[in-house]
């Protein structure tokens, strides 16, 4: 019996099935379109896929595959991020009755799913009025399925669960269906989130009909920033505010520089008009030396005599500022003063005016291109300095978190909150809702509660919220700084609760190694996108290698489902929070790096490993003779 199931298990691998997942039956009108999800394995995500028409597997034929172009009655798409391609069949006849969605698979036999198409002149069997609907995060959508056949009438998810009346849940996502109206059901999903989007299908008996649901964010005058202050009137946008500031400080500038050139040309037409004929006017200051009467000993004294002079021809185009400077010596009752120890240099400054003829017009277009030049200077440091300024303000990158996190009911999970070295001593807290303006706060640090913990770690500049006991209403956090004279700053992360395996889990959140040692780390996954390994505020690595802060990163990824992250010369700045990362998905670790113990060897950890290897082997020994 045993040796029956391990055949079947490895049969079940080499033949691939379950790879591929799609509708079993659809009812379409002749003439029509239809779209057809095929949902496959993750490890076929750069696999070629394709249509093939026919009855029998073997004897099919290729209709439309995805490396090449889409013909005018079939086409194909592959969303590797839901790891579902779609095909599109147009212009439907009766012929259009037999498919097969396949994955090309190089070196091995394709793997594929059937699926009939049951085309009638008439009314559908099982329809609904468009096989798209949109609806947005928060909010909630309804499908209105039309049907004609007997049997159990339920919504599905694409390869999850389904829901019948009266209502349920799918992926965390509340559903309703209403069976009141004869022949309809009428299927009402609310709290959408954006693990709601996907492929379902309206079931009636043994027919189903696709229909895709896309989850867009609220509009951006509702929707919160990623990273904000608490300013409950106002919501500044950098990109938004910049922009037209710097061109309301351009529109200034060259307003400004027309009026003074306007002022300029009238100053210049009065003085050239009044001085048409006028020769410039000059002081000069004759200096004389006088000694001083006795009783004049404790002060030298310069005495200036000043003479009117009216400038030649030649000396017109001059003006000059005379200067006498006189140095004052101190008595000795000065010089005894440390604080007075000083030479003071008094100065008698002439000023000397003249009166100009009007500017000509070159001198008037050169001081209009300086100005001019002057203001686009000038235009670019205000609008540089502004930016500075409102980048204070906002507390951009203040707090620094994950972004998404899958998690499983029930169970607890850890997050880590990032903050600026100013806020060292404010109180952190974790606010709980969607929207920033209206989320309430569930722990700070100066108070306690049962379900939510949070700690801080002023070392590292890092505090951290522990949830426990999660539900499918623990999403919509932030992570929040308190600052008493201005608005609070904050960052905001979003808790994915599903009742399965969560798509990006670690076997624990904590792992300890020691100095010059090195760790290991298995994060699993389940959806699709780039895997690295990354330490929280700071760089990443992808595969296979890299380093950060001094330490070794190596990333191997041979397992399905596995990327296995090995950190090896570990030392004191290695301890931090880390994180896994697979497409949208983040999962933080802390890794704590300790002084290596002296009673125990290096070599402790290899006898442990051989150990367990050995003790696998005695298992699988055991189990062989159990067969026997």
């Amino acid at each position: 019996m045993a040796v029956h199931l391990l055949f079947l298990l490895l049969l079940t691998g080499l033949t691939g099935v379950h790879s591929v997942t799609t509708v079993s039956k659809v009812s379409v009108k002749a003439g029509a379109s239809i779209s057809i999800p095929c949902l496959y394995g993750s490890r076929f995500i750069n696999n070629v896929k394709y249509l093939c028409k026919g009855y029998y597997w073997d004897f099919c034929s290729h209709v439309v595959q995805t490396n090449q172009g889409n013909s005018g009655k079939f086409s194909i798409s592959d969303d590797k991020s839901q790891n579902i391609f779609t095909v599109t069949i147009k212009d439907l006849v009766d012929k259009d009755k037999n498919y097969w969605c396949i994955v090309e698979v190089n070196g091995g036999s394709d793997v594929g799913e059937y699926f009939q198409l049951s085309v009638t002149k008439g009314t559908p069997s099982l329809y609904v009025a468009n096989q798209t609907i949109t609806g947005f995060k928060g909010g909630k959508i309804t499908i209105s399925c039309h049907y004609r056949n007997s049997g159990e009438t339920k919504w599905c998810r694409l390869g999850s669960s389904c829901v019948t009346n009266p209502s349920g849940s799918i992926d965390e996502t509340k559903v309703t269906v209403n069976a009141s109206v004869p022949n309809v059901f009428t299927v009402t999903m609310s709290g959408l989130s954006a693990q709601s989007s996907g492929w379902y299908l309206c079931v009636s008996g043994d027919l189903q009909m696709p229909v895709l649901v896309t989850v867009d964010k609220q509009p951006t005058t509702n929707a919160p920033p990623t990273t904000t202050q608490r300013n409950k009137s106002v919501s500044v946008d950098l990109k938004s505010f910049i922009i037209p500031l710097g061109l309301l400080i351009f529109v200034v500038m060259v307003t400004l520089f027309i009026l003074f050139m306007l002022k300029r040309q009238k100053q210049s037409k009065d003085e050239s008009s009044a001085t048409a004929t006028a020769k410039e006017e000059v002081t000069y200051s004759v200096v004389k030396k006088k000694r001083k009467t006795p009783a004049q000993a404790q002060e030298d004294v310069t005495y200036s005599n000043v003479k009117h002079k009216r400038k030649t021809p030649a000396q017109a185009h001059e003006e000059v500022t005379y200067i006498n400077v006189k140095q004052k010596r101190k008595t000795p009752d000065e010089r005894s003063d440390a604080k007075s120890d000083v030479d003071v240099t008094y100065s008698s400054v002439v000023i000397v005016e003249q009166q100009t003829k009007g500017l000509s017009k070159r001198e008037i277009r050169n001081q209009s291109v300086i100005v001019f030049r002057c203001s686009l200077a000038i235009m670019p440091a205000i609008s540089l300095h502004f930016l500075l300024i409102l980048t204070g303000l906002t507390g951009v990158h203040s707090v620094t978190t994950i972004s998404k996190v899958s998690v499983k009911a029930g169970a607890s999970v850890i997050i880590p909150c990032l903050y600026d070295k100013r806020y060292i001593n404010h109180v952190k807290g974790l606010c709980k809702g969607y929207y920033w303006d209206f989320c309430s706060y569930v722990v700070q640090t100066n108070q306690g509660n049962s379900r939510v913990s949070i700690s801080d770690d002023k070392s590292q500049r890092i505090f951290t919220v522990t949830i426990k006991d999660l539900t499918a209403e623990d999403t919509d956090y932030w992570c929040a700084v308190k600052i008493d004279a201005g608005p609070d700053a904050s960052v905001y992360f979003h808790l994915s609760v599903t009742r399965g395996t969560p798509s990006l889990y670690v076997d624990h959140q904590t792992i300890t190694g020691f100095k010059g040692g090195k760790i290991t780390i298995s994060c699993h996954y389940r959806n699709s996108g780039e895997a690295k390994w990354c330490r929280l505020g700071s760089s990443c690595v992808t595969s296979p290698s890299g380093s950060i802060d001094g330490a070794t990163v190596t990333i191997n990824a041979s397992v399905p489902n596995v990327f296995t992250v090995t950190m090896s010369g570990l030392s004191a700045q290695s301890s931090g929070w880390y994180f896994c990362a697979s497409g949208d998905l983040q999962m933080p670790v802390l890794v704590t790096v300790d002084k290596q113990p002296t009673n125990v060897p290096p070599t402790t950890v290899q006898h442990r490993e051989r150990s367990e290897t050995f003790a696998f082997v005695c298992n699988y020994c055991t189990l062989l003779d159990c067969f026997n």
